[in-house]
């Protein structure tokens, strides 16, 4: 039902909004007419592809050798020995005695009794020193600026810091006298002989290792041939700075 127009009412007035005509679409451009040229499709032959080169592979590496097992130490492989702790001897029926590893490193073997040394480096070098003072061949200084072996007052000594540089060294006594040889621990060893000939206590690092051997050499004439009966041949040091220029 519809109600009846007021005309009192001006703003209630229904506003009919003209009816807008959509606007004609442009007309779509004639086609043009094919050129002759492009009549006809143009095929373009794809670009030919040549197979891939065979690639030759590098030749096998040779397998490695297996690892080397690190030796046993020498250690390991010497023969038992009595070891040195507090009071030792040594003698004809025990002329053989074996320190640890710390008592052969650390601080200075002393001999008491010993009237000679003679000492031979790793490298060779060889020397002698007498408890009087006298020394030949060449002395093994350390690092230090200290000689490896030689006297200190009468006794004579080795430093087992550098024991590692020594190879061996023979200690030379009287004939039938004893010696005495003394550790920093305060532990000693007494070594004596029932030759006729002079007591003589063999030294022999082994590995870091120290070994004592005591005998009695049967040739007792001189210094030299105490030291050709037990292997030690000592060279006379040549200083080039002591020739006349």
């Amino acid at each position: 039902m519809t109600s009846p127009v007021r005309d009192d009412l001006p703003f209630l007035k229904r506003r009919i909004r003209p009816a807008v005509t959509p606007p004609t679409p442009p007309a779509p451009p004639a086609a043009r007419p094919a050129s002759p040229a492009m009549s006809h499709p143009v095929v373009r032959s794809a670009p030919s592809r040549t197979a891939p080169a065979t690639r030759v592979a590098p030749p096998a590496a040779p397998p490695r050798p297996p690892l080397r097992t690190p030796s046993r130490s020498t250690r390991s492989r010497l023969f038992p020995a009595p070891a040195v702790s507090g009071r030792a001897e040594l003698d004809a029926e025990s002329p053989v005695a074996r320190l640890d590893l710390l008592r052969s490193s650390i601080g200075t073997l002393l001999v008491e009794g010993a009237t000679e040394v003679v000492w031979e480096s790793t490298d060779l070098v060889s020397g002698t020193a007498a408890v009087s003072g006298e020394t030949t061949g060449t002395v093994v200084m350390t690092a230090g600026n200290r000689p490896l072996v030689g006297f200190h007052g009468d006794l004579a000594a080795v430093t087992l810091r550098h024991v590692r540089e020594l190879r061996r060294a023979l200690f030379v006594g009287g004939s039938g006298r004893s010696m005495g040889i003394r550790l920093v621990d305060g532990s000693v060893v007494t070594a004596s002989s029932d030759g006729a000939g002079p007591t003589v206590v063999l030294l022999l690092v082994i590995d870091g290792v120290i070994e004592l051997r005591v005998a009695s050499a049967s040739r007792g004439d001189s210094s030299s041939a105490v030291h050709a009966e037990f292997g030690f041949e000592v060279a006379e040091r040549f200083d080039f700075l002591s020739r006349d220029t």
